[in-house]
């Protein structure tokens, strides 16, 4: 089953409201009866850095990234739930680890991640690493 994953960064969108999400991964009706995702990551600084920063998407397996992801949404989502942060953990994110969303998306999310601990200087789940 082949899936097309396109990964969207909307810019207007955060200008139009500010209770948008920052990170959303929704599915798509497909014609060929394939479930198709798109991550839409709305953070300013995102896309240069992903560039500058993240490694090729083929250096880990998609397991790898999907294993990380399930960790990494877990403490964000704690995050949003029982702390005073403000942004970026002012959403949860909307991420059910038994569903195959794709290396494409599996991959962006995963370097999101790492976005945040760097731009806020925040570790998401130290005690795993």
């Amino acid at each position: 089953m082949t899936r097309y994953l396109y990964i969207i960064i909307p810019i207007v969108l955060f200008s139009c409201s500010a209770n948008k999400d920052i990170v959303r991964i929704e599915d798509i009706e497909n014609p060929t009866d394939s479930t198709e995702y798109i991550i839409f990551i709305d953070e300013s600084g995102y896309d240069s850095w992903i560039v500058t920063n993240a490694k090729p998407m083929w250096y880990h397996e998609q397991p790898f990234y999907h294993s990380w992801n399930t960790i990494y949404t877990k403490e964000f989502n704690h995050k949003v739930r029982t702390s005073s942060f403000d942004h970026p953990f002012n959403e949860m994110i909307d991420y059910d680890q038994t569903i195959d969303y794709g290396i494409e998306v599996e991959y962006k999310l995963y370097w999101y991640f790492k976005f945040i601990e760097e731009k806020y200087n925040i570790k998401l789940n130290i005690s795993s690493r």
